[in-house]
């Protein structure tokens, strides 16, 4: 980041901390305030639950607080995805939970859908039982869509891509 022509390294906390929460939706605020709770408190097991229990578990909504067509909520989700990513050594199976109930109906765009199929791939290399679990619960059609999505390629277009 720069501020007036000088580089300025700041964490996600801070970031967090300087996000105006003017004009949010009341769903984008609390997935923020929640996250900040976990920044602000990184041990407290109660933080976390209220976390991952705000994020959201359908693709639509996913896509309404993330990649809103108008670029505003918590656009790009980097620090939002990236913090849920950071607590699958702790919580492996919420993690899994929410990731294989997102990509059963993701499609792959810039930003948080990337984010989303690069922590999705990479959980499944880390915790590739409880990947499985989690698979295994879904329909035929739902994991067909997973595999779409981690396989989908922005540059070429084609199955797996957005089409909005």
């Amino acid at each position: 980041m720069f501020d007036n022509g000088k580089e300025v390294t700041k964490t996600y906390h801070q970031m967090l901390r300087e996000k105006s929460l003017e004009g949010l939706s009341p769903l984008s605020k609390q997935v923020h305030e929640l996250a900040l709770q976990v920044f602000d408190n990184p041990n407290s097991a109660d933080a976390k639950k209220r976390y991952f229990e705000s994020f959201p578990r359908s693709f639509r909504l996913f896509m309404d607080i993330f990649q809103p067509n108008s670029f505003s909520e918590l656009y790009d989700g980097y620090i939002y995805i990236h913090l849920i990513d950071s607590l699958a050594s702790e919580y492996p199976e919420t993690v899994g939970s929410i990731y294989l109930k997102l990509a059963s109906k993701a499609c792959l765009d810039a930003d948080a859908p990337s984010y989303l199929r690069h922590n999705l791939v990479a959980f499944e290399g880390r915790y590739p039982e409880v990947y499985k679990k989690y698979y295994k619960n879904l329909t035929s059609d739902q994991q067909h869509n997973v595999e779409l999505f981690k396989k989908a390629s922005i540059h070429n277009g084609g199955k797996g891509v957005c089409n909005f």
